[in-house]
């Protein structure tokens, strides 16, 4: 967190891969261990006071198979470039 604008610029999440969760309860069962899931996001572009993705870092592993290292699922890294901002303006009209 930016310590003068109070702005999160970084944000980490751990836990277990909810997408493809079949997946990942066969491969659990076939490995004998368990599904670690690691998420980053970096912000780095702000517009109007909001701050934007930059990098996302997404790593699942599985741990705890004997003495074995962990054996890594999946690995990737998102950059975001070439935002573009748009606005929307819109008419009302009250109808009683």
């Amino acid at each position: 967190m930016d310590r003068q604008s109070f702005q999160i610029l970084k944000s980490e999440i751990e836990g277990v891969p909810i997408e493809g969760y079949k997946d990942v309860l066969s491969d659990s069962i076939r490995l004998n261990g368990r599904p670690d899931f690691e998420m980053m996001n970096e912000y780095g572009v702000e517009k109007n006071g909001v701050m934007f993705p930059e990098k996302t870092t997404v790593q699942v592993e599985y741990r705890g198979i004997g003495r074995m290292p962990p054996i890594l699922k999946l690995s990737m890294s998102l950059k975001y470039k070439k935002y573009k901002f748009f606005t929307v303006e819109t008419d009302h009209e009250i109808i009683k």
